[in-house]
């Protein structure tokens, strides 16, 4: 029986029953701590990095010593009662008695059977409970548990010239390939080495809401110190959190030991696993008290874009009351207002080729700079770009931690808002160089639409023609790429007899032929369909 570790009881050591251990548990690392001094503002870079691996390292034997480790087994199911926990005891007696010849083999094979019973009887019970009492979100997490689960071994892959692979290293190898892909050639800059008043701003209150504002159901990262960990943490001694999280700034460090990730590989539902790398998906889990800073740089990021208006108004997604929704919103109404003065509206749909992994270091660095970011900000987005590691995890075995060479990390806190930062300025350069097209430019994330008007068909053909090609000359001198086979066209008319034999019409997105949808398009979770009716959004 498998029993890992995956980290600690803090809701027990927290309980009434444990408040004695708990107040030890306090004291002993408040002694510990009160021999270590916290940062101050004459702290190096080094004494960040040593501080970092302090708090991992001994935090963790703390826990390992006063709080009861959590490991997943058999018994960590659901239906795994008190009664079957009981009578489990009972068996393990029964045995013990049988080999002093005190009990008898036919006790055992009773005691067995009725152990087997009562753990068949509690699974279908379990079930009852739940979706009886579920909310209406639990309703499809449960569906997510009937999904096929357990441990299966990952088939052997092709790589790209051909070559098919069957070691766990080799593959492993494949998907990281896959999964962190190098970012693209950009300018070579490098972040001003001094200056920087950002770190000041920081309060105690910007630190705390960055920590308690994250779900502590969050998988935690190579170290097992999830949010409940940090949490508690911060009500032992909160002042070291606060002082390592504004010396990193200060310095323009993210340390070592919260760039290392460790990455589960699964594979990809609903898409055919033809053997090649693309079939799996790596799910990050990321050290939490790196995820503390990352969310504080995430907010005074994005407060500072909305307070000097450094985004473009069309930009949509890790920006506060810009939701998904509200793009598609936006982009009906303009093709309303299009519709009023009596024109067709035409729109493209173009993503982001790589998105997040293709972010070129130099030029994010350029553009923060350009955009009069405190120079102690820039150096520690610099400094969370560089030197990351991942530990790869298939098949039930980990390998050894190894470099990873990408643009800016998936599914971390900042990631999203520095995306938006490194595409904010072509959708004004764009909309500047076809002022006559009257196009207008429409983002959430990585999801580009060119929303345009013409008297007809032929014509907003032509003037979305000319945004995608300033698009694509924009990304080349951008250090970005836009993936163009799956480019889409939408066309909004109610002028249905006159411009349908026209529908036919086709765009061209450098050497790639694009035609308008003539049945519905799905935008952002939304389907669209040439009337703006909704219909088949149910």
């Amino acid at each position: 029986m498998s029993r890992k570790i995956t980290g600690w009881d803090i809701n027990g050591l927290k309980s009434k029953e444990e408040e004695e251990n708990y107040k030890k548990a306090q004291k002993e690392w408040k002694d510990k701590s009160l021999k270590r001094p916290v940062l101050n503002e004459k702290s190096s870079e080094e004494d960040v990095q040593k501080e970092a691996e302090w708090i991992q390292r001994n935090f963790v034997n703390h826990l390992n010593r006063c709080c009861k480790k959590v490991k997943v087994c058999a018994t960590s199911k659901r239906w795994w009662t008190a009664d079957i926990a009981e009578n489990r005891k009972i068996l393990g007696s029964i045995k013990r008695a049988r080999k002093k010849g005190e009990a008898s083999q036919q006790q055992e094979k009773r005691q067995r059977s009725n152990l087997r019973r009562m753990m068949r009887q509690s699974k279908p019970e379990m079930w009852r409970k739940f979706l009886t009492s579920a909310t209406r979100n639990q309703v499809w997490q449960a569906l997510r548990y009937t999904k096929p689960g357990g441990q299966q071994t990952t088939k052997a892959l092709k790589s790209r010239t051909g070559e098919v692979v069957e070691s766990w290293e080799e593959k492993v190898e494949l998907i990281k390939e896959e999964a962190f892909p190098k970012p693209l050639k950009g300018v070579e800059r490098k972040a001003k080495e001094e200056g920087g008043e950002m770190w000041k701003k920081i309060t105690e209150e910007n630190i705390r809401e960055a920590l308690f504002n994250q779900s502590v159901q969050k998988a935690p990262g190579p170290d097992r110190l999830g949010f409940k960990a940090i949490r508690l943490l911060w009500d032992w001694d909160s002042q070291r959190i606060i002082n390592i999280v504004k010396a990193s700034f200060r310095l323009g460090v993210h340390p070592r030991v919260w760039k290392e990730v460790k990455g589960v590989v699964k594979p990809k539902l609903n898409k055919p696993d033809d053997g090649v790398a693309k079939a799996y998906m790596v799910i990050t889990l990321l050290n939490c008290l790196g995820k503390v800073v990352e969310k504080v740089a995430a907010n005074a990021i994005a407060e500072e874009c909305e307070r000097r208006r450094l985004l473009h108004d069309g930009q949509f997604g890790c920006r506060k009351q810009r939701s998904a929704i509200d793009a598609v919103g936006r982009l009906m109404k303009r093709v309303e207002e299009v519709w009023e003065r009596g024109n067709t509206a035409a729109v493209w749909l173009m993503d982001v080729k790589g998105a997040f992994p293709h972010v070129a270091k130099g030029n994010l660095i350029k553009k923060m700079e350009e955009m009069r970011f405190e120079a102690d900000l820039v150096r520690w987005v610099e400094s969370f770009m560089d030197e990351r590691k991942v530990i790869m995890s298939m098949d039930g075995k980990e390998g050894d931690s190894m470099d990873v060479e990408t643009g800016v990390p998936q599914g971390l806190p900042v990631s999203p808002v520095l995306f938006v930062i490194y595409l904010s300025g072509f959708f004004g350069q764009v909309e500047d160089e076809e002022k006559d097209c009257g196009s207008e430019g429409i983002s959430f994330v990585d999801d580009v639409a060119w929303v345009v008007e013409g008297e007809g068909v032929g014509e907003c053909t032509q003037r979305l023609e000319r945004c995608a090609a300033e698009t694509t000359n924009w990304a080349k001198r951008n250090a970005c790429q836009f993936d163009i086979e799956k480019t889409e066209a939408m066309l909004f008319t109610r002028r249905r007899k006159n411009q349908e034999p026209q529908i036919d019409a086709l765009g061209r997105v450098g050497n790639h032929e694009v035609s308008y949808n003539k049945e519905v398009t799905r935008w952002l979770g939304v389907w669209l369909d040439d009337m703006l009716t909704l219909n088949d959004h149910q």
